[in-house]
């Protein structure tokens, strides 16, 4: 199983890891690797009276190499032309001072150093300090290293005061700045630092870099700073060059936590493809993929492998499995076994099941539940829409109803399932109804207003129902409505127009940053009112405005605008829009109710 997340960078040849390029890698290391020497000979240059040859071309080739990397990445837009440009300023001012102005060396040395230890640490978070340290410490001892190997006798080695104890302290600093990253992330004390590549490479930082303090200590018991640098620099350069490797390693994903959505990659065709399980308990789950996974797709649980299907009102492809209590594994597999992707689930051992978690309202409660946890929520799931009417669609049925009431229908067919929420809602309806005076019919007759107020799947064979039967000649004069919750596209295209009454614009800013919240990490998804309230909540928001009744049609007749998104997207199918191919638009004012 492999992490969910955006990548921004260029692609050049793949390494097998997403968002990963080898020959950004590569020139990421050469330049480090050049910076390092070229700054650290700069650095302890005036420990030394007189530079040996050796450590010069050492200086100038370091130098060129990290000039030429330099110019590679600005050519690749690797890296921006002014922060490329500064970087190959501050080198090309250490190499011409080291040979005969230390002062000036060691500043501009000590000044790349910084730089270095800013670039290496960028996009770390709190483990970018502890690299920051390690590189900058790194970088000295690689000086150390270049001077003292390269003396043609031990009184030009560096020359400083009280070395041992300097040297001491060093190692000491750089074993500490080196377990730093691995204390400071969420891999520690889990599975993850030994099964992922992450947490490899961050126990390589640590153990190289306690290999430092380890070699000095001992060495620096039989003879001097010289030998203890030496000796120890072969782990440095392993400490260091993992740091600097790591930003091009994904991060693993957040161990399973039963009872919460689970959010997973696979690979089916060669591409990515997210799964969804959910509520992830032990027992009966519910399994979704976007469309893209394309068809003959098997999901194996705990039992025998169940294909994947549509279903009704909703958008890509599920499938309900059971899986064993605790920890255990979950296969996505093409038809017959070929091509097959592992991913880790753990459902715990409480063995209550969510009502609504599966079944025909299953994809809303799934919508739901990745709403939230896209906002940030690690909650388990523990309810789902369909059982409970909410106060706030409760009341935007009343305003459904009245505005119904003010264009004069005759009757409402009032077309549910039996969930509770349905339930509850057509008792909400029918109150409404005899307040206003207007009829319900359990079927739909002609001069009628039909209004769905079930779940998905049930809405959906409504809406085919009502469309077979007006082509046999049925009039419904008021129109098609729906309960705020079906609004999904899926369900808005099986009818040429119909009305929603809702307390937001899904047009605004909130709905389709939502929508697109949602997408970038399962694309594929289709933004739900259910899911938009969810996602609303976990950031401490609500839906508080009044009611109006929005007409969802099949045509796309205005641009809709964000402040800082490209949305110019006539009939396509772009990432955040409630329908991509149709509209949503206001057809009343603010509503009572």
């Amino acid at each position: 199983m492999t992490p969910l997340h955006e990548h921004g960078a260029a692609q050049h040849e793949p390494t097998g890891v997403t968002g990963v390029d080898v020959l950004g890698v590569v020139l990421r290391l050469l330049l480090f690797a050049g910076t390092a020497l070229v700054g650290g000979i700069g650095l302890l240059r005036p420990t030394v009276e007189i530079v040996a040859r050796r450590a010069l071309v050492a200086a100038s080739t370091a130098g060129a190499v990290g000039l030429a990397a330099l110019g590679s990445s600005i050519a690749l837009r690797e890296v921006s032309t002014s922060t490329a440009g500064a970087h190959a300023l501050l080198l090309l001012a250490v190499l011409a001072t080291i040979p005969r102005r230390p002062s000036a060396a060691a500043a501009s040395g000590a000044l790349l150093a910084l730089v270095l230890a800013l670039e290496t640490a960028g996009g770390h978070g709190w483990t970018g300090l502890p690299i920051a340290v390690l590189t900058v410490l790194g970088t000295a001892w690689i000086g150390l290293f270049a001077l003292s190997s390269t003396a043609a006798v031990p009184e030009r080695a560096p020359q400083f005061r009280h070395p041992r104890r300097a040297t001491r302290v060093a190692a000491a600093v750089i074993a500490l700045a080196g377990l730093g990253p691995l204390l400071l992330s969420d891999v520690l004390g889990d599975r993850r630092v030994l099964t992922t590549s992450y947490g490899q490479v961050l126990l390589l930082i640590a153990a190289a870099s306690v290999a430092v303090l380890l070699v000095t200590a001992v060495l620096l018991r039989r003879g001097g700073t010289t030998r203890a640098a030496e000796s120890s620099a072969v782990a440095l350069v392993v400490a260091l060059v993992a740091s600097w490797l790591l930003p091009a390693v994904p991060p693993p994903a957040e161990l399973p936590r039963p009872g919460t959505p689970l959010i997973a990659e696979s690979s089916l065709h060669g591409e990515p493809v997210p799964i969804l399980v959910t509520p992830q308990r032990p027992g009966r789950n519910l399994v979704h993929l976007p469309e893209s996974a394309g068809e003959g797709i098997e999901v194996v649980g705990a039992g025998e492998p169940v294909r994947t299907e549509q279903r009704a009102g909703t958008s890509g492809r599920w499938a309900e499995v059971d899986l064993a209590a605790g920890r255990s594994r979950l296969t996505v597999q093409h038809a017959g076994g070929h091509g097959s992707t592992a991913v880790d689930v753990d459902t715990g051992q409480v063995r209550t099941a969510v009502t609504g978690a599966t079944g025909p309202d299953g994809p809303e409660c799934a919508g739901t539940a990745l709403a939230a946890r896209v906002a940030g929520s690690r909650d388990a799931v523990s309810s789902c829409p369909s059982q409970e009417l909410s106060t706030a669609d409760a009341g935007a049925l009343r305003s459904a109803v009245g505005y119904l009431a003010a264009r004069k229908a005759p009757a409402i067919a009032l077309l549910g399932d039996d969930s509770p929420r349905s339930r509850q809602a057509a008792d909400a309806v029918r109150d409404a109804a005899a307040e206003h005076r207007i009829a319900v019919h359990g079927a739909p007759q002609s001069g009628d207003a039909a209004l769905l107020v079930s779940g998905y799947e049930a809405a959906q064979r409504r809406l085919d129902e009502l469309r077979g039967l007006q082509g046999r000649g049925l009039e419904l004069t008021h129109g098609v409505h729906l309960a705020p919750w079906l609004l999904n596209a899926p369900l808005a295209n099986s009818v040429a127009t119909a009305s929603v009454p809702l307390r937001f614009d899904p047009r605004d800013g909130r709905a389709l940053q939502y929508g697109m919240a949602v997408d970038a990490l399962f694309p594929g998804s289709v933004p739900s009112v259910s899911g938009f309230t969810a996602w609303l909540r976990t950031r401490g928001q609500e839906l508080t405005g009044p009611v109006a009744i929005y007409a969802s049609a099949q045509v796309d007749v205005m641009k809709m605008d964000m402040p800082g998104h490209d949305m110019s997207m006539h009939g396509s199918a772009a990432a955040g829009q409630w329908n991509p191919h149709g509209t949503v638009v206001a057809i009343s004012g603010p509503l009572p109710g």
